[in-house]
């Protein structure tokens, strides 16, 4: 069998100083059948300079316009059979194109394959074993639950154009949200044990992927991107992925309690309510449950806090 052609999309904003090693890893790898489309989404830094060196590369220029905005321009340039996102600052491991490719040949034309990654923070390196999405119809609500970082998967072309790749309304969680999508509409993720690449973790303001900051309107937005994505999936929604949307409601509520916004709070335990009754207690910590039960919702949560204030004492 032939290797297939594989699409390496790279979005970059002031991405000057990462850039090269991002490209470098992706030049490296043992697999002949690469194309790789970097999208400069508006740098004022020296990105374009750092990549006219690449003569084997595709550059695509627009105004800046976002990650999401990015990286389905440089999905609707692809060529590939498969496609691979990967940010400007992180980098490849080797070998994991050729070991992604060899994997998803073995599966069928509706499953994909995803991997482990590596953590690269002020020098030190983590490797983070990924969450096993477990193979039965219930993907969808445990995609839900979970959070699949952007770069782990080698995706199908075809079926990232059936979704029409990523939803650009969203600054933050598109990943998740476009999973999801794909899982409604059957994509089955297949757990390869491969550490697929490094995630640069720094403190850059212009990292195109971590734009999301602490703010009064970020748990309003969080409420938002669950409805939004729900309203999306909800005629391929069994009671389950109904739950499991129902339970990160319920999480922003806590949050948002702990935050002392009471009506926010109200408002996504009501929602949760409404899309799921009791099942959305599958998804719940025991401990939390039978607080809950004994204490109710603002009860239960002021013993979660207690108790983690009490295991952080005990290591200081």
């Amino acid at each position: 069998m032939k290797d297939p052609l594989v699409s390496i999309l790279i979005p970059a904003f002031n991405a000057e100083r990462y850039v090269s090693p991002c490209v470098e890893s992706v030049l490296s790898q043992e697999y002949g059948k690469l194309e790789v489309i970097v999208v400069d989404d508006g740098s004022s830094d020296g990105t374009l300079e750092a990549l006219s060196k690449y003569k084997n590369i595709k550059v695509i220029t627009q105004s800046n316009q976002g990650a999401c905005a990015a990286r389905n321009q440089a999905l609707g340039a692809a060529r590939g059979t498969y496609i691979k996102f990967l940010d400007a600052d992180d980098f490849l491991h080797p070998g994991a194109i050729r070991s992604q490719v060899d994997a998803i040949q073995r599966l069928n034309s509706i499953s994909i394959v995803y991997g482990d990654y590596s953590i690269l923070r002020e020098g030190a390196v983590k490797t983070v074993s990924n969450v096993v999405i477990q193979q039965d119809s219930e993907q969808l609500a445990q995609l839900v639950m979970a959070n699949l970082m952007t770069s782990t998967p080698l995706h199908r072309k075809n079926l990232l154009d059936k979704v029409g790749g990523f939803d650009v309304r969203f600054k933050s969680g598109q990943e998740w949200n476009l999973h999801v999508r794909l899982a409604a509409l059957g994509t089955q993720f297949v757990y390869h044990p491969q550490e697929i690449y490094m995630h640069r973790v720094h403190f850059s303001e212009d990292r195109i992927s971590i734009k999301r900051r602490k703010s009064p309107s970020r748990l309003e937005y969080e409420k938002q991107k669950m409805l939004m994505t729900l309203h999306s999936v909800e005629q391929h929604a069994s009671a389950k992925s109904r739950a499991a949307f129902a339970a990160r409601l319920w999480d922003i509520g806590r949050e948002a309690l702990r935050e002392g916004r009471e009506d926010l709070a109200s408002e996504c335990f009501d929602l949760a309510r409404q899309l799921s009754i009791s099942d959305l207690k599958l998804f719940w910590p025991t401990l939390y449950k039978i607080n809950h039960r004994l204490f109710g919702v603002r009860g239960a949560e002021k013993l979660s806090q207690l108790t983690l204030r009490f295991k952080k004492s005990l290591f200081y």
